[in-house]
């Protein structure tokens, strides 16, 4: 039941920052209204994964924390591509949100991490250190934009997101996953 519920989560997870990805990319052409729906909708089905992930602990520690803290910043970044009128404030929201998931990633890290262990302990390690990073340079992008220094961070930090939600994902499917 654990198991099922973990690769259900990862898998929603996987798909919502793929989806991120996408409506990031500057070359895939897309309206501003439908890139910012898809934006959102990527960031409630990667909230529901991260909440999925963080149901199957027991106790409460720095990783359902993190978790949590992770699904926050994927709901801040759904308000703020849902209400706000001017694309300021949109933008201003989804740093905040991509900070939110950065320190969400820290703490989740803090259990996590173990780059000695078995292979889907170190897929796991590395695909919560890219999705980290990953929310740390949609950040640095966003705040750049918001100075109207033109740059591509969002683009990459949502790729690289994207990877590391993937590899979260195949972490859960490998068959030495410890239960």
């Amino acid at each position: 039941m654990r198991q099922d519920k973990e690769r259900l989560g990862s898998s929603v997870l996987a798909a919502g920052v793929i989806l991120e990805a996408i409506s990031a990319t500057e070359n895939i052409h897309l309206g501003e209204e439908t890139r910012s729906r898809l934006l959102a909708y990527a960031n409630v089905l990667a909230a529901v994964g991260n909440a999925t992930i963080a149901d199957t602990l027991d106790e409460l520690d720095a990783e359902k924390l993190g978790l949590k803290t992770l699904t926050t910043g994927n709901l801040a970044v759904t308000y703020g591509n849902v209400v706000p009128d001017s694309d300021e404030d949109k933008t201003k929201l989804t740093v905040k949100g991509n900070l939110i998931q950065t320190l969400g990633g820290s703490l989740a890290l803090t259990e996590v991490f173990n780059p000695k262990g078995s292979k889907s302990e170190i897929l796991l390690s590395y695909g919560v250190t890219l999705i980290t990073a990953g929310a740390a340079i949609i950040s640095i992008g966003g705040s750049k934009e918001l100075r109207n220094i033109e740059n591509r961070l969002v683009e990459i930090g949502a790729w690289v997101k994207a990877l590391g939600a993937t590899l979260v994902m195949l972490s859960f499917f490998l068959p030495d996953k410890d239960m």
